[in-house]
């Protein structure tokens, strides 16, 4: 189900409803007029056993290294699964937001409250010419164990993607969506 909630001159919103297994989703996806972001929230109903939840995005940046936010400052690693390291490292931890960037171009996912996301070279089919990463965010969980009722319930998140990103750029993106 897809609405339209807002179409005036410096705001358009729109907001799309799915049901997947027993879950509920409302994702609401908004830009504003020279804007360089396009801003999400989602509401979940969170009822999913032995599942994960992301979102993600297929970008078309050539991206050779992913920087994520940490803990006291910002930390580089490879796209490219090379080592035996990189294809063990499915997820890796960050804070507020992930920049994707290549020589004068970048895209940061800038996030609320999920503090796990992967990046991998982009899946193509065979032929195609397209060349870039899928970057996503982990934003819930369905564990059996150690806690089988872990996530359960509704949450609220907010994510965001902007284009055009330098390190600054995504620092004030993740600040954004955090105050």
């Amino acid at each position: 189900d897809l609405r339209i909630v807002q179409a005036g001159p410096l705001r358009a919103r729109v907001e799309i409803t799915r049901s997947f297994g027993d879950s509920r989703v409302v994702q609401g996806v908004a830009l504003d007029a020279e804007s360089t972001a396009v801003d999400f929230d989602l509401v979940v109903d969170w009822r999913e056993r032995s599942r994960v939840l992301k979102v993600g995005f297929p970008l078309a940046v050539r991206a050779a290294r992913a920087t994520a936010e940490i803990q006291f400052g910002h930390i580089e690693r490879p796209v490219a699964v090379n080592t035996s390291w990189d294809q063990a490292r499915f997820e890796t931890s960050g804070q507020r937001w992930l920049l994707l960037r290549e020589p004068g171009y970048g895209v940061a996912l800038a996030n609320d409250s999920s503090y796990g996301h992967d990046v991998h070279p982009a899946r193509t089919a065979p032929g195609a010419s397209t060349v870039g990463v899928d970057a996503g965010l982990t934003l819930l969980r369905a564990p059996n164990a150690p806690d089988p009722a872990a996530d359960l319930g509704s949450h609220t998140f907010a994510y965001s993607l902007t284009v055009g990103a330098d390190v600054r750029a995504a620092h004030r993106a993740g600040i954004r969506l955090n105050l």
